[in-house]
């Protein structure tokens, strides 16, 4: 008798973030810090070895951003270390970034962070065999994996938690007015706010 036992080395990324109010102001301005923490969670049956990790950060349009500095490794489970993801291991890593003119002027900021391994089974362990792109632990949004963490930052008039360059009815009256800069009102003027995303949006 033959059992074949197939191990399929696997990891899980996530990358959250929340902000510290520098300013106090209530709003997310310039100078704000936003912080990530990334947890990379071993979902297979292998241990996977010399793990490295690309991370890009970018304005919501696309603009390169840095981050303050390298994500820093802050603590492993089950013997795991920044470089080794054991077998039910997971391993945390931390990350900051403050508001720039650019990040506020676009609205927000996009981020993502990808990282590869060789599991211990590999038989060319000069190939890595693992790898993922992080998730934004939000499933409610229909994404359920490999969506980038998104996090919004500007002046907020109506306090809503949406920044006025992406909130579609800055002062809530229902009506879509000049000030509202989401909007392009060469396509959508005198647009009434509940019917913009049926007649604007999916046009």
């Amino acid at each position: 008798t033959i059992i074949s036992l197939v191990v399929t080395p696997s990891m899980e990324i996530t990358k959250t973030a929340t902000e510290t109010d520098a300013d106090a102001s209530g709003d997310r301005n310039q100078g704000d810090i936003i912080s990530y923490t990334i947890t990379v969670s071993n979902t297979g049956t292998d241990q996977i070895d010399g793990l490295s990790f690309v991370d890009t950060l970018t304005s919501a349009r696309g603009g390169p951003l840095s981050l303050d500095s390298t994500p820093v490794f802050v603590s492993g489970t089950n013997a795991s270390t920044a470089t080794t993801l054991t077998v039910g291991g997971v391993i945390t890593y931390t990350a900051t970034f403050t508001v720039n003119q650019l990040s506020l002027d676009e609205g927000g900021v996009y981020n993502t962070i990808s990282f590869s391994g060789s599991s211990a089974r590999n038989p060319n362990p000069a190939e890595d065999d693992t790898k993922d792109v992080s998730d934004d632990g939000d499933d409610t949004d229909g994404n359920t994996e490999d969506d980038p963490t998104f996090f919004a930052v500007g002046l907020d008039n109506d306090q809503d938690g949406i920044p006025d360059l992406l909130d579609i009815d800055d002062d809530n009256d229902g009506v879509l007015d000049a000030f509202e800069k989401c909007i392009d009102f060469s396509i959508a003027p005198n647009t009434d706010a509940a019917s913009f995303e049926t007649t604007v949006l999916n046009t």
